[in-house]
Protein backbone atom coordinates (compact mmCIF):
# COMPACT_ATOMS: atom_id res chain seq x y z
CA UNK A 1 0.00 0.00 0.00
CA UNK A 2 1.07 3.58 -0.42
CA UNK A 3 -0.48 7.12 -0.43
CA UNK A 4 -0.20 10.19 -2.72
CA UNK A 5 -0.44 13.84 -1.19
CA UNK A 6 -2.73 16.64 -1.81
CA UNK A 7 -1.54 20.45 -0.36
CA UNK A 8 -4.85 22.57 -0.10
CA UNK A 9 -4.90 26.19 0.99
CA UNK A 10 -5.65 26.59 4.25
CA UNK A 11 -5.56 23.25 5.39
CA UNK A 12 -3.54 20.84 6.47
CA UNK A 13 -1.79 17.93 4.20
CA UNK A 14 -4.19 15.15 3.32
CA UNK A 15 -3.80 11.53 2.00
CA UNK A 16 -5.34 9.36 0.09
CA UNK A 17 -4.17 5.38 0.66
CA UNK A 18 -4.31 3.31 -2.48
CA UNK A 19 -4.48 -0.46 -2.50
CA UNK A 20 -3.69 -3.27 -4.81
CA UNK A 21 -6.48 -5.78 -5.13
CA UNK A 22 -5.29 -9.59 -4.52
CA UNK A 23 -5.31 -10.01 -8.08
CA UNK A 24 -3.38 -7.66 -8.82
CA UNK A 25 -5.52 -5.34 -10.34
CA UNK A 26 -5.79 -1.66 -9.62
CA UNK A 27 -8.58 -0.24 -7.41
CA UNK A 28 -9.32 3.52 -7.59
CA UNK A 29 -8.14 6.20 -5.50
CA UNK A 30 -10.57 9.12 -4.98
CA UNK A 31 -10.41 12.35 -3.61
CA UNK A 32 -12.61 15.26 -3.13
CA UNK A 33 -11.08 18.37 -3.46
CA UNK A 34 -13.07 21.69 -2.12
CA UNK A 35 -10.51 24.44 -0.74
CA UNK A 36 -10.93 27.60 -3.07
CA UNK A 37 -7.68 26.68 -4.01
CA UNK A 38 -4.16 24.07 -3.67
CA UNK A 39 -2.06 21.62 -6.05
CA UNK A 40 -2.27 17.68 -6.73
CA UNK A 41 0.08 15.42 -8.20
CA UNK A 42 0.47 11.63 -9.05
CA UNK A 43 1.62 9.27 -6.74
CA UNK A 44 4.98 9.62 -5.82
CA UNK A 45 5.75 12.51 -8.04
CA UNK A 46 8.42 14.11 -8.89
CA UNK A 47 9.39 10.19 -8.70
CA UNK A 48 7.73 7.51 -11.05
CA UNK A 49 4.39 6.36 -10.40
CA UNK A 50 3.47 2.79 -10.58
CA UNK A 51 1.70 0.49 -13.00
CA UNK A 52 -1.81 -0.61 -13.32
CA UNK A 53 -3.02 2.64 -11.64
CA UNK A 54 -6.60 4.60 -11.55
CA UNK A 55 -7.09 7.92 -10.11
CA UNK A 56 -10.26 10.48 -9.83
CA UNK A 57 -10.43 13.64 -8.25
CA UNK A 58 -13.21 15.66 -8.03
CA UNK A 59 -13.10 19.27 -7.47
CA UNK A 60 -15.80 21.46 -6.33
CA UNK A 61 -16.41 25.02 -5.55
CA UNK A 62 -19.79 26.73 -4.39
CA UNK A 63 -21.94 29.51 -5.56
CA UNK A 64 -21.44 31.43 -8.37
CA UNK A 65 -17.97 30.25 -8.85
CA UNK A 66 -16.09 27.95 -11.32
CA UNK A 67 -13.11 25.65 -11.24
CA UNK A 68 -9.54 26.82 -12.86
CA UNK A 69 -7.16 24.12 -13.59
CA UNK A 70 -3.44 24.18 -15.12
CA UNK A 71 -0.92 21.60 -14.79
CA UNK A 72 2.25 22.71 -14.21
CA UNK A 73 4.23 20.16 -15.15
CA UNK A 74 3.59 16.14 -17.08
CA UNK A 75 5.58 13.68 -17.90
CA UNK A 76 3.94 10.45 -18.84
CA UNK A 77 4.03 7.22 -21.51
CA UNK A 78 2.32 9.04 -23.91
CA UNK A 79 1.45 5.97 -25.91
CA UNK A 80 -0.72 4.20 -23.23
CA UNK A 81 -1.15 6.10 -20.08
CA UNK A 82 -3.41 9.71 -19.77
CA UNK A 83 -5.59 12.45 -17.74
CA UNK A 84 -8.34 13.50 -19.09
CA UNK A 85 -10.58 16.49 -17.46
CA UNK A 86 -14.15 16.31 -17.53
CA UNK A 87 -16.83 19.36 -17.21
CA UNK A 88 -18.59 18.28 -14.04
CA UNK A 89 -18.45 15.71 -10.65
CA UNK A 90 -17.95 12.74 -12.82
CA UNK A 91 -16.91 11.07 -16.07
CA UNK A 92 -20.39 11.11 -17.07
CA UNK A 93 -20.02 14.99 -17.67
CA UNK A 94 -18.55 15.95 -20.83
CA UNK A 95 -14.88 15.86 -21.66
CA UNK A 96 -12.45 18.78 -21.39
CA UNK A 97 -9.46 17.42 -23.07
CA UNK A 98 -7.29 14.48 -22.72
CA UNK A 99 -3.41 14.99 -21.76
CA UNK A 100 -0.58 12.47 -22.56
CA UNK A 101 2.23 15.43 -22.50
CA UNK A 102 3.20 18.66 -21.28
CA UNK A 103 1.57 21.34 -23.27
CA UNK A 104 2.11 25.17 -22.45
CA UNK A 105 -0.54 26.85 -20.69
CA UNK A 106 -2.61 22.93 -20.40
CA UNK A 107 -5.99 25.00 -18.73
CA UNK A 108 -9.00 24.31 -18.23
CA UNK A 109 -12.57 25.76 -17.08
CA UNK A 110 -15.34 24.28 -15.73
CA UNK A 111 -18.94 25.97 -17.15
CA UNK A 112 -20.27 25.03 -13.29
CA UNK A 113 -19.04 24.45 -10.31
CA UNK A 114 -17.41 20.84 -10.57
CA UNK A 115 -14.04 19.44 -12.57
CA UNK A 116 -13.38 15.92 -12.56
CA UNK A 117 -10.04 14.83 -13.30
CA UNK A 118 -8.95 10.78 -14.13
CA UNK A 119 -5.24 9.63 -13.99
CA UNK A 120 -4.62 6.27 -15.64
CA UNK A 121 -1.69 4.08 -16.16
CA UNK A 122 -0.86 0.92 -18.35
CA UNK A 123 1.20 -2.32 -17.25
CA UNK A 124 4.64 -0.76 -18.23
CA UNK A 125 6.98 2.14 -18.65
CA UNK A 126 6.07 4.34 -15.90
CA UNK A 127 7.61 7.97 -15.68
CA UNK A 128 7.31 11.18 -13.52
CA UNK A 129 3.71 12.04 -13.34
CA UNK A 130 2.39 15.29 -13.10
CA UNK A 131 1.24 18.44 -11.20
CA UNK A 132 -1.62 20.37 -11.16
CA UNK A 133 -3.03 23.79 -9.65
CA UNK A 134 -6.62 24.12 -8.97
CA UNK A 135 -8.17 27.87 -7.98
CA UNK A 136 -11.73 28.94 -7.69
CA UNK A 137 -12.98 31.28 -10.26
CA UNK A 138 -15.48 34.36 -9.65
CA UNK A 139 -18.10 33.87 -12.60
CA UNK A 140 -18.22 36.98 -15.06
CA UNK A 141 -18.15 37.74 -18.80
CA UNK A 142 -22.09 37.25 -20.33
CA UNK A 143 -23.92 37.91 -23.79
CA UNK A 144 -24.99 41.72 -23.94
CA UNK A 145 -27.94 42.19 -26.15
CA UNK A 146 -28.70 45.64 -25.50
CA UNK A 147 -28.56 48.44 -27.71
CA UNK A 148 -26.10 50.51 -25.40
CA UNK A 149 -24.52 49.65 -22.09
CA UNK A 150 -21.78 49.07 -19.62
CA UNK A 151 -19.42 46.18 -18.39
CA UNK A 152 -16.58 45.87 -16.03
CA UNK A 153 -13.81 43.73 -14.82
CA UNK A 154 -14.65 41.42 -11.47
CA UNK A 155 -14.78 43.87 -8.84
CA UNK A 156 -14.29 47.19 -10.73
CA UNK A 157 -13.36 49.66 -9.20
CA UNK A 158 -11.19 47.64 -6.64
CA UNK A 159 -8.56 45.28 -7.74
CA UNK A 160 -9.75 42.36 -9.89
CA UNK A 161 -8.82 38.71 -9.01
CA UNK A 162 -6.02 36.20 -9.76
CA UNK A 163 -6.76 33.81 -12.06
CA UNK A 164 -9.72 35.59 -13.97
CA UNK A 165 -11.11 34.30 -17.46
CA UNK A 166 -14.02 36.52 -18.43
CA UNK A 167 -15.72 36.74 -21.60
CA UNK A 168 -18.35 38.62 -22.93
CA UNK A 169 -20.05 38.26 -26.25
CA UNK A 170 -22.03 41.53 -27.58
CA UNK A 171 -24.92 40.71 -30.23
CA UNK A 172 -25.88 43.39 -32.15
CA UNK A 173 -29.34 42.85 -34.84
CA UNK A 174 -29.88 43.78 -38.26
CA UNK A 175 -28.23 46.42 -40.17
CA UNK A 176 -26.41 47.48 -36.72
CA UNK A 177 -22.67 46.96 -35.77
CA UNK A 178 -21.02 47.14 -32.74
CA UNK A 179 -19.29 49.93 -31.25
CA UNK A 180 -17.07 49.63 -28.09
CA UNK A 181 -15.18 52.16 -26.20
CA UNK A 182 -12.79 51.68 -23.45
CA UNK A 183 -13.07 54.38 -20.55
CA UNK A 184 -10.26 53.51 -18.20
CA UNK A 185 -8.12 50.58 -18.66
CA UNK A 186 -5.57 49.62 -15.46
CA UNK A 187 -3.60 45.81 -16.11
CA UNK A 188 -0.56 43.83 -14.86
CA UNK A 189 1.02 45.22 -18.46
CA UNK A 190 3.31 42.20 -18.72
CA UNK A 191 0.67 39.26 -17.82
CA UNK A 192 -2.72 40.41 -17.91
CA UNK A 193 -5.06 41.44 -21.19
CA UNK A 194 -8.21 42.50 -22.87
CA UNK A 195 -8.23 41.15 -26.24
CA UNK A 196 -11.28 41.83 -29.18
CA UNK A 197 -12.45 40.07 -31.60
CA UNK A 198 -14.40 40.67 -34.45
CA UNK A 199 -17.33 37.97 -34.35
CA UNK A 200 -19.23 36.14 -31.85
CA UNK A 201 -16.41 33.88 -30.46
CA UNK A 202 -12.76 33.73 -30.02
CA UNK A 203 -12.46 32.08 -33.16
CA UNK A 204 -13.13 34.95 -35.02
CA UNK A 205 -10.22 37.97 -36.15
CA UNK A 206 -8.76 39.61 -33.48
CA UNK A 207 -9.29 43.12 -33.46
CA UNK A 208 -6.94 44.27 -30.74
CA UNK A 209 -5.01 43.18 -27.51
CA UNK A 210 -5.77 45.95 -24.66
CA UNK A 211 -2.97 46.30 -21.77
CA UNK A 212 -2.99 49.50 -21.00
CA UNK A 213 -5.48 52.69 -21.76
CA UNK A 214 -5.49 54.60 -24.90
CA UNK A 215 -7.85 56.59 -26.28
CA UNK A 216 -10.19 54.17 -29.09
CA UNK A 217 -12.77 52.96 -29.90
CA UNK A 218 -12.97 49.31 -31.96
CA UNK A 219 -16.20 48.65 -34.40
CA UNK A 220 -17.03 45.16 -35.70
CA UNK A 221 -17.54 44.52 -38.90
CA UNK A 222 -20.68 42.45 -38.72
CA UNK A 223 -22.98 42.28 -35.88
CA UNK A 224 -20.97 41.04 -32.94
CA UNK A 225 -18.26 42.26 -30.68
CA UNK A 226 -16.18 39.24 -28.69
CA UNK A 227 -14.27 40.50 -25.67
CA UNK A 228 -11.61 38.11 -23.87
CA UNK A 229 -10.25 39.53 -20.12
CA UNK A 230 -7.36 37.49 -19.09
CA UNK A 231 -5.61 38.09 -15.65
CA UNK A 232 -2.75 35.25 -14.83
CA UNK A 233 -1.78 34.53 -10.75
CA UNK A 234 0.02 37.75 -9.37
CA UNK A 235 -0.20 41.36 -9.19
CA UNK A 236 -3.71 42.45 -9.88
CA UNK A 237 -5.06 46.34 -10.38
CA UNK A 238 -7.73 48.16 -10.93
CA UNK A 239 -8.93 46.83 -14.14
CA UNK A 240 -11.35 48.15 -16.70
CA UNK A 241 -14.51 49.60 -17.81
CA UNK A 242 -16.24 49.93 -20.80
CA UNK A 243 -19.21 51.42 -22.99
CA UNK A 244 -20.38 49.79 -26.10
CA UNK A 245 -23.44 50.43 -28.39
CA UNK A 246 -25.03 49.33 -31.75
CA UNK A 247 -24.22 51.42 -34.72
CA UNK A 248 -26.46 51.65 -37.72
CA UNK A 249 -24.14 49.96 -40.69
CA UNK A 250 -24.99 53.19 -43.26
CA UNK A 251 -24.03 55.62 -40.85
CA UNK A 252 -20.93 53.70 -40.18
CA UNK A 253 -19.89 53.43 -43.33
CA UNK A 254 -20.65 57.04 -44.17
CA UNK A 255 -18.84 57.87 -40.49
CA UNK A 256 -21.94 60.21 -39.45
CA UNK A 257 -22.58 60.15 -35.66
CA UNK A 258 -26.29 58.56 -35.82
CA UNK A 259 -26.90 55.46 -33.26
CA UNK A 260 -29.93 53.03 -33.23
CA UNK A 261 -31.57 52.25 -30.40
Amino acid sequence: MYNFSVRRAGSAEITCDWLYSTEGSPEPCRGNLTDWMGEFFSPRYPINYSNNVQWTWTIHSTGNRTVGLTFADVDLETCCDYIRVYDGPSTLHPLLGEIREYRNKSSFKSSNNDLTVIFYSDASVPSRGFHANWVFLESCGGNLTDSMGEFFSPRYPNNYPDYSQCTWTIYSTGNRTVSLTFTDVDLEKCCDYIRVYDGPSTLHPLLDEIREYRNQSLKSSNNDLTVLFYSDHSITSRGFHANWVFVAGMCLLQQENCFSG
